[in-house]
């Protein structure tokens, strides 16, 4: 076990790709305060993947893991992050390391675009889930922030969405960033005890990193049950959650708060997981000229529901392309699927 005093803002951890993975275990007076599993660079490191300390400042950490022998001698404390040292995109969103994929929490705060996103900052492989964050003023040029969410002992942290509530349903303030997401325990050893819970968040004025409330909105249902999407619902002035349950099942959830959410729905929708989004899609009229069409008048398979804030009502499977009338319909967002596959229904 080694102990380092925190007197800079960042810690640097070398890295380097095709290394064995460690566990390292980091505590402050006897409590675990972070876990990460880590290619522990036992050589020159690829890279140097960084912690922001801050809250940390004055203490004494103690590291304890399964690292090679001299490697947290290596660690190293600066007062900013390492540079980029590879070419990056010149448009597309990439963080300066580790590895990334679900954009969440997409906002636009008036002046600025938010993007958080999966992320891993410790390699180049999925694990060790994070909430990273990126911001924007063009959409084209992105800043890169400190971690905005941090695994503990709740669990890590997967996917989830970001909603300004503008009514002050849930008593933040009107116009409070709120953020759903999942926080799917028994992935690590800190959370070994936790269950997988859809829980809420907050960001504050002038700070990357979001506030973690105690609010569970939807408590276990199923270890996979992950990645809620929350929108209002007019007509009926309430909120909705839809939410990846398990295996190829969704949920609708309602609430009136953002905080307590009852359950109004199980979907069932083959070849369908994970990450879902539930929206209002208006179909037109399209002409189509006749000699488009074989003998037997052939006709499209299409998912049209209705929406009626509490749950979804099949309307139609198959509609002929030149008498579909104009209406207006909910469907679900695939993940795994392409507009064609769901426009075709494979």
């Amino acid at each position: 076990m080694t102990q380092i005093e925190i007197k800079n803002n960042y810690l640097w951890l070398p890295v380097r790709t095709g290394d064995e993975m460690c566990r390292l275990t980091v505590m402050l007076a006897g409590q675990t305060v972070y876990e990460l599993d880590i290619e522990a660079a036992d050589g020159p490191a690829d890279f140097y993947a960084w912690w922001d300390v801050r809250p940390y400042a004055g203490e004494t950490l103690a590291f304890d893991g399964s690292v090679p022998a001299g490697w947290l001698a290596r660690l190293e404390q600066h007062e900013a992050i390492p540079e980029k040292k590879e070419d990056h995109p010149a448009i597309h969103f990439t963080p300066h390391t580790g590895w990334m994929n679900d954009p969440n929490g997409l906002l636009f705060d008036g002046k600025r675009y938010h993007l958080y996103f999966q992320h891993n900052p410790f390699g180049t492989q999925w694990g060790n889930m994070h909430w990273g964050h990126a911001v924007s003023r063009d959409l084209l040029r992105w800043e890169q922030l400190d971690e905005a969410m941090y695994p503990d002992v709740n669990g890590v942290i997967f996917s989830g969405c970001g909603f300004v509530d503008r009514k002050n349903a849930a008593g933040c303030g009107a116009g409070a960033q709120l953020f759903f997401y999942t926080s799917m325990g028994g992935k690590q050893a800190q959370s070994k005890e936790s269950q997988t819970t859809q829980r809420l968040a907050l960001a504050r004025p002038g700070r990357s990193l979001l506030e973690k409330t105690d609010v569970v909105c939807v408590p276990f249902i199923d270890p996979e049950t992950r990645d809620p999407k929350v929108f209002y619902h007019a007509q009926t002035d309430a909120y909705v959650m839809v939410l990846f349950l398990q295996g190829n099942t969704f949920g609708i959830f309602r609430s009136h708060d953002l905080k307590a959410w009852e359950q109004t729905q199980t979907l069932e929708l083959e070849k369908a997981w994970e990450c879902p989004h539930l929206f209002q899609l208006p179909c037109i009229q399209i002409p189509v000229k006749k000699r488009s069409f074989h003998t037997d008048r052939k006709k499209i398979k299409e998912n049209l529901d209705q929406f009626t804030g509490i749950d979804r009502t099949s309307v139609c499977r198959k509609t002929d392309l030149q008498t579909k009338s104009q209406i207006t319909v909910f469907c679900i967002h695939r993940a795994g699927g392409t507009l064609q596959d769901f426009l075709s229904g494979s």
